[in-house]
């Protein structure tokens, strides 16, 4: 009889061994959190994990938004500030304008939209350069001012994100006039910037009464 109630005792113990070991292979396991679940969700203090509100969310997508147009807007900067000028001595005509967004042109049909009228002189046209020159020399909006007898070009700076926009004017007799061009040097477009600017030259220039 002693013998049978020893071996009892003997099964009882490895039963309750094995009892011990179940909750160790539980906390053992390990949570995996996907990249996904990483950014639009939170962990909790308790370890689970909690989604973004909807307006958490709208915050994130749009701290994106501004990221990535100022990585654009970067971009347009250094393209601007990095392509060569043009080569005004060579110019016998006005570059010519592939899309009418980058800027404005005199010597394109009327009926283009980057169409915009030469500059009409009252008197000779190389006086009318020599005035532009004196404007644009003295204001800090415009950089490279360089001017020969038949033609001037300028750099155009905008204000807020430091764009530059190539400016000529050349000229022309028979009527004395100034053809003008004036074009984004980053593309995509210029929002009518240069437009806008060679309108209140324009009238500037009539107030000295040097163009009609």
């Amino acid at each position: 009889m002693e013998p049978s109630r020893s071996k009892g005792k003997k099964r009882k113990r490895s039963k309750s061994s094995r009892s011990d070991k179940r909750p160790l292979t539980k906390e053992a396991k390990v949570r995996h959190v996907s990249v996904h679940s990483a950014l639009l969700s939170r962990l909790t203090p308790s370890g689970k994990v909690r989604p973004l509100t909807f307006l958490e969310r709208t915050l994130l997508y749009l701290f994106g938004i501004i990221c990535l147009a100022a990585i654009i807007v970067t971009l347009l900067v250094w393209k601007s500030r990095s392509t060569p000028q043009l080569e005004w001595a060579d110019l016998g005509n006005l570059p010519t304008i592939e899309d009418h967004a980058l800027g404005v042109s005199s010597e394109v049909s009327p009926d283009d939209p980057a169409y915009i009228e030469p500059l009409l002189c009252r008197g000779h046209a190389n006086y009318a350069l020599e005035k532009i020159e004196e404007i644009l020399s003295t204001d800090k909006a415009f950089l490279n001012v360089r001017r020969n007898e038949t033609q001037l070009q300028a750099i155009a700076i905008s204000p807020w994100l430091g764009l530059q926009d190539d400016i000529l004017f050349q000229a022309r007799t028979d009527p004395e006039r100034l053809e003008i061009y004036a074009a984004s040097r980053a593309g995509p477009m210029d929002l009518g910037a240069n437009r806008k600017r060679i309108e209140e030259l324009r009238e500037l220039l009539r107030q000295l009464h040097v163009v009609k």
